[in-house]
């Protein structure tokens, strides 16, 4: 278990065991919706924030595997949530408060989101960083994307 600050607040992060998770996730399917192939582009061209991806490393979280992606990208707006297995620090409150980690990219750790079936250890629970991603990079993300609005 391992102790990291992400933005405002620390979490507690069993980053083994969120590994395990996404040993068997499915993640999201390109085919799905404009929100998901925006998203599977996002990552193929590498235009997620190098502090993204070093948060989702040291939680054990696989890029590309988010629980879910959503949005309107045509309108410049994604949001992706990856899940991992910790908790929130004992001294530090859950306020979901975000913060920039981007140009038009925002994180924060929360509950609130379409969980997978994990079953965590004892003590801990599956919270998830959640990305809002608004913009014009959005929009030509999606414009480059071969979706079912673009088929």
């Amino acid at each position: 278990m391992a102790q990291i600050d992400i933005g405002p607040f620390t979490v507690e992060v069993d980053a083994e065991a969120t590994r395990a998770g996404y040993a068997t996730s499915p993640g999201v399917d390109p085919s799905c919706c404009n929100a998901c192939a925006t998203f599977m582009q996002a990552v193929s061209t590498k235009s997620l924030s190098s502090k993204l991806m070093d948060i989702l490393n040291r939680l054990g979280a696989d890029p590309s595997k988010p629980v879910e992606a959503w949005g309107a990208p045509d309108g410049g707006f994604l949001q992706v949530w990856w899940p991992f297995v910790g908790t929130f620090a004992a001294d530090n409150p859950n306020n979901e408060e975000s913060f920039m980690i981007g140009e038009g990219q925002s994180v924060r750790v929360t509950t609130h989101y379409p969980a997978p079936d994990w079953i965590p250890p004892p003590g801990l629970d599956v919270p998830a960083l959640e990305l809002t991603w608004v913009g014009t990079a959005v929009q030509e993300l999606e414009r480059r994307t071969t979706t079912p609005t673009h088929q």
